[in-house]
């Protein structure tokens, strides 16, 4: 993980705002910050920073990274799949393969994110062509903002609010400037995916803008809007002929059909494949050590976001299998305040998820880190620093969530009473879950008023816009803590087996309670794995679990607190 920044000026002197966000990308990479000023030609001058954490390779690769061709590349992501980590060896990281290639292909840089799979943002100067590359991921699950004007083109991780019309990339394809003349243009070349219908890039900035005809194709997402092979009248997928009202023993009967089986093991199979890169392609070394050999096997260097619920367990499990037994695993869960208590619903859940967790796997330390934050200390923080992580998004939603996260990534709290700060260097999330299976209220609702039609469409849009909805906020949110977050939901095989089923095979919110079918197909996974608890916790919004957020508040009004 990584802090970037990148400013192109016709001006003599970076600006100011380059001081103003320098902490923030410095917290981002504990490990290792550069910076350098260069003069590109006569008319525009530059300034790159970077901020490292060192998750892979054997030595920490700096940046900015300058070629022999005077190419300049700043990558903030990892390669856990596709043809590039073929050729990797085990001591070299991602970011060395990225600028060996980039190198030796004369900078095609559409060609190398063709052959990627992982979440990534990078900028990178061609020097030949006089072009500046910059982008996310297909889903966007690194951050990346962006100020530009005809003098003046901004690129960075994080902000801070006193930068004035920062806003989100958007995640739909690779932007392009044209710095061969005195006025910029700006071209985007979009994922071949991106469907017309539903999204649009809207770019209002002074500059000349179009979209390119080429674009760039992601295997994984190919004809990903194809629904024509989809029946999408519901044959009753789900129905069963158990006569119990016991939900475990409609879900064991379910189970036994062998279509649901088939899907649920192909789940599980993505998702077990998921976590395992996730945990296996990193140093193993805390945050804390500065070397393997002065890491303890005591130390924990994996942490999973743990409300306890569906799942955060389910990948708590999963790890499990990834983590050598020797090292604790740590499960990191906050509760704000509320009438002198942290005794809160996700406090209650999170107790008896790491019980069934410990007994089914008693070899394992797990490390219920309690962090319990109050009202003056929520205030202070979220006024002198979240504010500026969370911009340039700004909605009581953002607010609730956005600081119940960053607490909790913080990772300081007590163990069995015992004061603890998590070492883990690697966090696993459970984003994305909900806007592919189903797990939300409003998916009920639409699937009450229209048809599985719809939900399907419905729940491939959300997983798609999710990076402008949640994943850059998320990522500016937790990598703060210096520690990375890793989403296991959000893998490109994962996500494209689910686009592909339809919208029955992952939830039925009508004919099932809530705790059961919402999400039911992950449900269905969780028994299956033998977590028949969590199985079937009802559905709670992580700002409300917690205890963060009011209730009569409408999330998606603007927060005057930030």
């Amino acid at each position: 993980m990584c802090g970037i920044i990148c400013a192109v000026t016709s001006s003599q002197k970076p600006s100011v705002e380059f001081s103003i966000v320098k902490n923030n990308l410095k917290s981002r990479g504990p490990d290792f910050f550069a910076e350098k000023v260069i003069s590109l030609d006569c008319t525009w001058n530059s300034y790159f920073a970077a901020s490292i954490l060192h998750t892979q390779g054997k030595f920490l690769t700096k940046q900015p990274i300058i070629t022999s061709k005077q190419d300049i590349l700043l990558w903030n992501g990892d390669v856990f799949g596709g043809d590039l980590i073929s050729k990797k060896l085990e001591d070299v990281s991602d970011t060395q393969l990225v600028a060996a290639f980039l190198e030796k292909t004369d900078g095609n840089i559409l060609n190398l994110l063709t052959i990627i799979e992982g979440p990534y943002s990078f900028i990178y100067y061609n020097q030949n062509q006089k072009l500046l590359w910059f982008g996310r991921d297909p889903l966007g699950r690194h951050s990346l903002l962006w100020k530009l004007s005809c003098k003046e083109l901004l690129v960075l991780s994080v902000g801070h609010k006193k930068i004035p019309n920062l806003r989100e990339i958007p995640a739909s394809g690779i932007f392009c400037l044209h710095l061969d003349k005195s006025i910029p243009s700006l071209c985007l070349y979009k994922w071949s995916h991106w469907n017309e219908c539903l999204f649009s890039c809207e770019i209002d900035f002074p500059i000349d803008f179009r979209i390119c005809d080429e674009k760039i194709h992601n295997f994984h997402f190919r004809n990903l809007w194809n629904y024509s092979n989809h029946t999408f009248t519901s044959p009753n997928f789900f129905k069963t002929n158990s006569n119990s009202s016991d939900i475990l023993n409609i879900m064991d009967d379910l189970l036994l059909n062998s279509s649901i089986g088939e899907s649920v093991d192909q789940l599980l199979d993505l998702l077990i494949k998921s976590c395992e890169k996730r945990i296996k392609i990193c140093k193993n070394i805390c945050k804390n050590c500065t070397t393997e050999d002065l890491c303890s096997k005591k130390h924990a260097k994996v942490g999973i976001l743990f409300s306890g619920g569906l799942d955060s367990t389910v990948i708590a499990y999963i790890a499990n299998k990834f983590v050598s037994h020797e090292e604790p695993i740590d499960l990191l869960n906050v509760a704000f305040n509320r009438n002198g208590s942290f005794n809160v619903p996700d406090r209650n859940t999170a107790i008896m998820s790491f019980r069934e967790l410990s007994s089914l796997c008693p070899n394992r330390i797990w490390n219920l880190v309690e962090i319990n934050i109050t009202e003056e200390e929520l205030i202070e923080t979220r006024e002198n620093h979240i504010c500026n992580l969370i911009y340039p998004l700004n909605t009581i939603l953002d607010e609730s969530l956005g600081c119940a996260l960053w607490f909790a990534c913080q990772g300081k709290g007590f163990v069995d009473n015992i004061p603890y700060t998590s070492t883990s260097k690697i966090l696993l999330l459970g984003t994305g879950a909900d806007e592919q299976l189903g797990g939300y209220v409003k998916h009920k609702n639409l699937l009450k008023r229209c048809n599985w039609h719809k939900l399907w469409e419905q729940l491939l849009k959300e997983t798609m816009e999710i990076s402008k909805r949640n994943l850059g906020r998320d990522d500016r949110i937790a990598s703060d803590s210096g520690r990375q977050p890793r989403f296991p939901f959000l893998d490109e095989h994962l996500v494209a087996f689910i686009a592909k089923l339809p919208s029955w095979q992952r939830c039925d919110p009508i004919s099932f309670p809530p705790g059961a079918g919402d999400k039911l197909l992950l449900r269905l996974a969780a028994v299956k794995l033998g977590l028949r608890q969590c199985a079937i916790f009802p559905k709670r919004a992580f700002q409300f679990g917690c205890r963060i957020a009011k209730s009569k508040e409408k999330g998606d009004k603007n927060s005057e607190r930030l």
